[in-house]
């Protein structure tokens, strides 16, 4: 699984805390980034942050 965050986050923070070893907030708090992209034994919290996101802005390819 491929991931990516479109520019609709809203920063809200949600996957960052369900996922932290993939996603992480920006420099400035107001975004959040794919600091890592997942591996198969997080892919559950992924999928939970993908589907949990209020913006939609998690995406896969």
């Amino acid at each position: 699984m491929k991931i990516y965050i479109e520019k609709g986050c809203w920063g809200c923070s949600l996957c960052s805390v369900t996922c932290p070893s993939v996603f992480k907030m920006d420099d400035a708090e107001e975004h959040a980034v794919v600091h890592h992209q997942p591996e198969a034994d997080n892919e559950v919290l992924v999928t939970q942050a993908i589907e949990e996101c209020p913006a939609h802005a998690i995406n896969t390819w």
